[in-house]
C-alpha cells in the first residue's frame, strides 16, 4: 500500500497439449484487468468463456489454472508513543494524569485517528512520589487494515507529587543577666513554621543533645562575666514531631536556626569607709572602718581603708581590696561612699607669760615700734 492505484493486466499461456497448435489463434473476448488501491486482492475473474479458437483445424478446450489478480499488501507503520506526565506539589488532594501523545508515525499515509486504545492510560497519586501508567504496546490497536502497525513506547506516563516546602525557624532569644555566681542560661528555644500549617501540623520540634547538659541542649550557658553563644547545630540535629496523620515525607523542611547570646554583666559593689576628725598634733589621722557590699553566692573579698591625714586639712579615706574567692572581673564598683579625714589647727590661748609662772599659750608679736620717753628723741626698737 502506498496510497496509489495499482493495476495488473493480461495473462500467460502456461501450456499447450498439441505442439502443432499456434497460440496466435487464441482470441480473447474481454480485457483481463485487475485494479486496486487499498490493501487486499482484486481478481480478474478469468473464465474459459473469455477465450475462443480461430483455427478450425483444432477443437480447443481452455483450462484456467489460476485467475489473475492485483494484490495490495498492508504497509508497515511504526508508531511511537509517550505517556502524558503530570507533576503537582503536595496539597493533600489526589492528582491524576491521563492520556498519551503520538511522538512520531513512520508512514505519512497513516491516519492517527485509526489508533484505538485498548486500556486506559491513567496515573493517580496523593502523597509524594511517582505513580507510573505502565504503558505497553498492547494498550493500543490499529483499525486501519491497510497498515500493519507496531507501537513503540518511548516514555511511560506518570503522575508525580513533589514535596511541599516549609520552613521551621528555631530561635534562642538573646538574654542579659547580672553575675550571680551560678550557671545562668538563655531561655528555652522557641519555634515557628512558615508554609501551609493546615497540612504541616506538628506538635513540636526536637534537637539532639549538643551540650553534655542535655536538658539545655541548645542553650547558651555561663557563670563568669562575658558573652556566650547558644549552639543550635545544623539541620541534622533537629527533627519535627508530626501529628499522627501527617507524613513528613510529603514535605521539604528547611531549618532556620537562630542562635542567641547570653550576656553576663558584672555584679555591682558598694565600698564604704569611715570618717574622722582631730586637732593637729603632728600624728596621722586614720579610720580603719571599711566595708564591701554586693558580693554574691557567698563569695569573699576584703576592703581595707588606706586613708591617712597628718597635716591640717582634709582627704578621702581611700581603700584597697583583697579578692578572696570572688573574681575581680565578675564585679564592678559602682558606688563609693568614702569617708573624710579632717585635721584642724590648734586653737589660741591668753597674752604673754605672767610673773609667777602662769603658763599662757604661745603668742606672736608681729611688729611693734614706738618712741620712748616724754618726747625725747630716743632710738626706736623692734621686738
Amino acid at each position: 500500500y502506498d496510497g496509489n492505484e495499482h493495476r495488473t493486466d493480461g495473462y500467460k499461456i502456461v501450456s499447450v497439449s498439441n505442439k502443432l497448435y499456434d497460440t496466435k489463434n487464441i482470441m480473447e473476448n474481454k480485457k483481463f484487468t485487475a485494479k486496486r488501491t487499498d490493501a487486499g486482492k482484486t481478481l480478474m475473474g478469468i473464465t474459459t468463456g473469455n477465450f475462443a479458437n480461430m483455427d478450425k483445424n483444432f477443437t480447443v478446450t481452455f483450462v484456467v489454472d489460476e485467475d489473475g489478480f492485483q494484490e495490495v499488501t498492508p504497509a508497515a507503520v511504526e508508531i511511537h508513543v509517550k505517556g502524558n506526565q503530570g507533576t503537582a506539589v503536595y496539597d493533600g488532594n489526589e492528582h491524576r494524569t491521563d492520556g498519551y501523545k503520538i511522538v512520531s508515525v513512520s508512514n505519512d499515509l497513516y491516519d492517527k485517528k485509526n489508533i484505538t486504545e485498548n486500556r486506559k492510560t491513567t496515573a493517580k497519586r496523593t502523597d509524594v512520589g511517582k505513580t507510573m501508567m505502565n504503558i505497553t504496546a498492547d494498550f493500543f490497536g490499529n483499525k486501519d487494515k491497510i497498515f500493519t502497525a507496531t507501537f513503540v513506547i518511548d516514555e511511560d506516563g506518570y503522575q508525580e507529587i513533589t514535596p511541599l516546602a516549609v520552613t521551621i525557624i528555631v530561635t534562642v532569644a538573646d538574654k542579659t543577666v547580672t553575675y550571680n555566681g551560678t550557671t545562668q542560661r538563655t531561655d528555652p528555644y522557641t519555634y515557628s513554621v512558615t508554609g501551609n500549617t493546615d497540612l504541616f501540623r506538628i506538635t513540636g520540634v526536637e534537637g539532639k543533645p549538643i551540650f553534655n547538659d542535655q536538658s539545655f541542649a541548645t542553650a547558651a550557658a555561663g557563670i563568669d562575666v562575658g558573652t556566650y553563644e547558644s549552639a543550635l547545630g545544623g539541620p541534622k540535629n533537629w527533627t519535627a514531631i508530626p501529628e499522627k496523620d501527617v507524613d513528613l515525607n510529603n514535605f521539604t523542611i528547611t531549618w532556620e536556626l537562630i542562635n542567641g547570646t547570653l550576656t553576663i554583666n558584672p555584679a555591682p559593689l558598694t565600698i564604704t569607709t569611715g570618717s574622722g576628725t582631730k586637732v593637729f598634733d603632728g600624728t596621722a589621722l586614720t579610720n580603719a572602718t571599711a566595708t564591701i557590699s554586693g558580693l554574691v553566692n557567698g563569695e569573699t573579698a576584703t576592703a581595707t581603708a588606706t586613708g591617712s591625714q597628718t597635716a591640717v586639712g582634709s582627704s578621702q579615706n581611700g581603700y584597697s581590696i583583697a579578692w578572696g574567692s570572688a573574681k575581680a572581673s565578675n564585679y564592678e564598683i559602682v558606688t563609693e561612699n568614702l569617708g573624710t579625714l579632717t585635721v584642724t589647727a590648734a586653737g589660741g590661748g591668753g597674752g604673754g607669760p605672767t610673773p609667777g609662772g602662769g603658763g599662757g599659750g604661745p603668742f606672736r608679736l608681729s611688729c611693734l615700734t614706738s618712741p620712748l620717753g616724754g618726747g625725747g628723741g630716743g632710738e626706736p626698737f623692734r621686738l
